[in-house]
């Protein structure tokens, strides 16, 4: 057993000390005593968390249901990489973060809801139990243990008739979790979810109040419309957040973003929407998978949609820049002005009202204004919109005539999607994990879209099989096509067991096998052969497939090396012509042989491949030997 160390960057010790962990063991060796002797109740809330993540999953497509997920439950895990960097520079990631919003939202439904049924005292405390059980349904995170604590209070003392105080229930918050467990001062999450609660309780009021006062100011209207009143709020409410935050995260992340105000502009009044489309959806998949996957068409706009801006704004230039050399000295430097600028904005008022406008200014404004009274109004037109885009969506998903062939970028690994004129789906291979995979294919498939006619795995390596164990969970899949190859390793018994669970047909794969995918469009089997290679490795015992429709071919020859690429040369030569080549194994030196390019002769070469990977490829020799020929690589 070791201490956990302190590293440069980031005390690991403090980490996992806020987990009650105090000790770390390398490689060790466990063993299963006992099952069943677990906690009932905490056994059941998993369940019921893992079952409502995965009616999430089986109703949309990547990265959307990890959204959902996110926003939700709180389940950061399933996100892809790329889009938590985009949410980090955009700081929009508190929206996957339950916090009090979340809380807010589900006391206000319950209310609402139940009010007119049992009375509005009656509700207020069924609401309670509500954000008690979706607490617990979420998880014990300080932003969650804060917002419920704080959401409990003003339900307790609005239901009791009692004086109500947002500052002394959030001191009040603070000091009981901090007294049980004094730890969570070093918490980022905690000191994240505290400033901001403490923006929005002394800053956000007295900010919106200037702000519609300057508007009025300079409006010829004596009061400005409610859905600018609206926008206003949204806009002091972000300020106030993002303010109070901002030294945490600079400090802690050596990074800010710059676009952050209209980022949680644009997608904040989407975060409600979400949240109960996502409810419904999960609750629905639970009962009858028709229903969510229903359900999941309604919410996957909305999801969609802030997917799409967060990543449209975090592409923009300078949309997030590096802080670097921050200490706390800094961030206590920037609180005390920060304090000043509050207590002038609140107290004093009149010191930093703006001048009176020119008429024109006045005129303008309240000719902006006006148009934004009759927003409610478009909610037929919008509803329409929303239809004749899923229609053209529909029409423009289909891929016609046409062969696609599409390599997909999964980081180290081969992923390959094939989509043929009749509308067959083929996977061949699902890199090394389900998250780069399920988020590759929901870019590329459209989003009703979520079965595979053909799941294809040229050889059991991890970089090529464990994404397609999370394929199968998620996608309706027809048939698997495989060599007969076995290994021994828990990712390949999870693959058997799979397609077991889910009863699909599986074909074993050698040369001379070929599908017909309609339209044309063939899939041949050129290598192994059906007795396999002598003392051939996995590698050159892998698939290798090619994909023709009229003059268009793609030579697909997964991880194969010299002995692989010499029996296709001694047997199949003449088969082995392609405009288009899939480089063998990453682009390894062992592959790609002169005398293998000779017979391909491919106008261009295709790299599956992860960034800055550990074992250098491409080669420098296999680069070499593609000449001038363009290379397309997916790192």
């Amino acid at each position: 057993m070791e201490t956990p160390p302190v590293l440069e960057d980031f005390n690991y010790r403090d980490y996992l000390a806020r987990q009650g962990i105090g000790s770390i063991i390398n490689y060790p060796e466990t063993s299963l005593l006992a099952t069943g002797e677990g906690n009932r109740i905490r056994s059941w809330i998993y369940d019921l968390r893992g079952e409502l993540s995965s009616a999430l999953e089986d109703a949309l497509p990547e990265p959307e249901a990890a959204l959902a997920q996110g926003i939700l439950l709180g389940r950061r895990a399933s996100l892809p990489d790329d889009l938590k960097e985009d949410l980090n520079d955009t700081n929009t990631s508190h929206l996957v973060a339950v916090s009090g919003y979340n809380v807010t939202l589900v006391a206000g439904l319950f209310i609402a809801a139940l009010a007119w049924l049992v009375g509005r005292r009656p509700a207020a405390w069924l609401a309670l139990l509500a954000i008690i059980a979706y607490a617990l349904l979420v998880g014990g995170q300080p932003s969650v243990q804060r917002a419920a604590i704080m959401g409990g209070m003003y339900i307790v003392a609005t239901a009791l008739g009692r004086q109500r105080g947002a500052l002394q229930g959030l001191a009040l918050a603070g000091a009981g979790m901090t007294a049980f467990d004094p730890l969570l001062m070093k918490d980022i999450s905690f000191q994240l979810s505290f400033a901001s609660a403490l923006g929005l309780i002394v800053f956000s009021p007295a900010l919106r109040a200037r702000i519609e006062a300057a508007l009025a100011r300079w409006s010829r209207d004596r009061e400005l419309a409610g859905p600018l009143r609206a926008v206003i709020e949204m806009l002091a409410v972000t300020v106030a957040a993002i303010a109070f935050t901002l030294p945490i995260t600079a400090v802690n992340f050596h990074r800010i973003s710059l676009i952050a105000i209209p980022a949680n502009l644009l997608t904040v009044p989407a975060f409600p929407v979400i949240m109960v489309s996502s409810a419904l959806t999960a609750v629905g998949g639970m009962i009858a998978a028709p229903i969510g996957t229903f359900l999941g068409w309604i919410t996957y706009a909305p999801v969609a949609y802030m997917v799409g801006v967060v990543t449209l704004l975090a592409d923009l230039p300078f949309a997030a820049v590096s802080v670097d050399g921050l200490t706390t000295t800094h961030a206590l430097a920037y609180y005390a002005a920060l304090a000043g600028i509050v207590w002038l904005t609140a107290r004093r008022p009149a010191k930093l009202a703006l001048p009176r406008p020119p008429a024109w200014a006045g005129d303008l404004l309240s000719s902006l204004a006006r148009p934004l009274a009759v927003l409610p109004t478009l909610g037929i037109a919008i509803v329409l919109g929303l239809a004749s885009v899923l229609v053209w969506l529909l029409i423009l998903g289909s891929p016609g005539d046409r062969l696609s062939v599409t390599f997909l970028d999964v980081g180290q690994g081969d992923a390959i999607l094939i989509r043929s004129p009749s509308g067959h789906n083929i996977l061949v291979d699902g890199g090394p994990n389900g998250e780069e995979i399920t988020a590759a294919l929901g870019r590329r498939l459209p989003f009703w879209d979520r079965h595979l006619h053909l799941v294809v795995l040229t050889h059991p390596d991890q970089d090529h099989l464990a994404g397609l164990v999370t394929v199968l969970e998620r996608y309706d899949v027809d048939q698997v096509l495989a060599p007969a190859l076995t290994k021994e390793s828990p990712t390949f018994d999870a693959w058997q067991e799979a397609i077991a669970e889910r009863d699909i047909p599986q074909l074993e794969a050698f040369a001379g096998q070929w599908l017909d995918l309609g339209g044309g469009a063939t899939l041949s089997v050129l290598h192994p052969p059906r007795d396999g290679l002598p003392a051939a490795d996995e590698d050159d015992s892998s698939l290798v497939l090619k994909v023709s429709l009229g003059d268009a071919a793609f030579l697909l020859t997964a991880d194969i090396g010299a002995d692989g690429e010499a029996y296709l040369l001694s047997n199949h030569a003449d088969l082995l012509h392609a405009p288009v080549l899939k480089v063998a194994h990453h682009g390894s030196r062992a592959s790609t042989s002169t005398a293998f390019l000779a017979a391909v002769e491919p106008l261009t070469a295709v790299i599956s491949l992860g960034e800055d990977n550990r074992y250098g490829h491409p080669s420098p020799q296999t680069l070499d030997r593609l000449g001038s020929r363009p290379v397309f690589r997916t790192d």
